[in-house]
Order: structure tokens, then sequence, then C-alpha cells
């Protein structure tokens, strides 16, 4: 009877752990998943630039040239859009660089501080032991 609310509980705690439920989700910089969607867009526009630029196969569905001329404009804005991201990836990345450089510093330093106070320590606690031992000695003396 005394042990009835624990292994309640119990219980509820185990419904409650069944109830999660993880959600994967890949660990991916959005910049670079932008970037690799528009080189796939790129290509698919190249295909479709090349596609219009061919003669057709057909006479009576010649491809306009204004179309040929919207996929071009499309193609060179997409090349623009990607030569920029690519270009703030690398500052992004060069700015990282520079904090985690920074901070790999500041830790060094600290360690190297941390060290060094340690090691003051361990002297002054040998030279404290090394005076208790000899007051302990001067006062077995004085009790003799």
């Amino acid at each position: 009877q005394s042990q009835a609310p624990e292994t309640l509980n119990t219980l509820r705690y185990a419904a409650q752990a069944r109830r999660i439920v993880n959600q994967v989700v890949i660990n991916e910089d959005p910049s670079a998943a932008l970037v690799q969607a528009l080189q796939e867009e790129m290509q698919v526009l190249r295909l479709q630039l090349q596609e219009a630029q061919a003669p057709p196969r057909d006479a009576l569905s010649p491809r306009p040239s204004e179309e040929v001329e919207r996929l071009r404009n499309k193609l060179l804005f997409s090349e623009r859009l990607t030569e920029e991201l690519k270009e703030h990836l690398e500052v992004e990345r060069k700015e990282w660089e520079a904090k985690y450089t920074a901070i790999a510093e500041v830790h060094s330093e600290s360690v190297t501080k941390a060290e060094g106070a340690e090691q003051r320590l361990q002297a002054a606690q040998a030279s404290l032991e090394r005076k208790v031992a000899e007051v302990a000695a001067l006062n077995q003396i004085l009790l003799e």
C-alpha cells in the first residue's frame, strides 16, 4: 500500500517517456543548401537554353527568341546570385575562423594563467606544510 503512489508515478513517467518522439534534422547550413539549389536550377536553365538555341526539329514549331532571351536572363541572374552567395559564405567562413582563432588564443592564455596559479598554490601549500611542521616541532620542544 505504501508503494502504490511510487508505482503510479513510475507508470506515469513510463507513459510520458513512450510519447517522446525524436525528430531528425539534417545539420546543414541554410546558405549552403540555397547555393546547392541555385546550382541545380542553373543546370536546368542551361539545359533549357541549349534546347531553345538548338535548331527546331519541326519547322512548324520554332522557339521564339523571346523565350531564349528570357531563359538566358534567368540563367545569368541565377549565376550572379550563386556567386554572391558563395562570396557571402566565404566572408562568413573567414569571420568564424577569426573568431575561433581569437577564442583559442584566449583559451590558451587562460590555461597558461591557471597552470601558473596552480603552481603558485602548490608552492604556497608546500611552504605552509613546512611551517606547520616547524611550529609542531617547536611546540614539541616547548612541551618537553
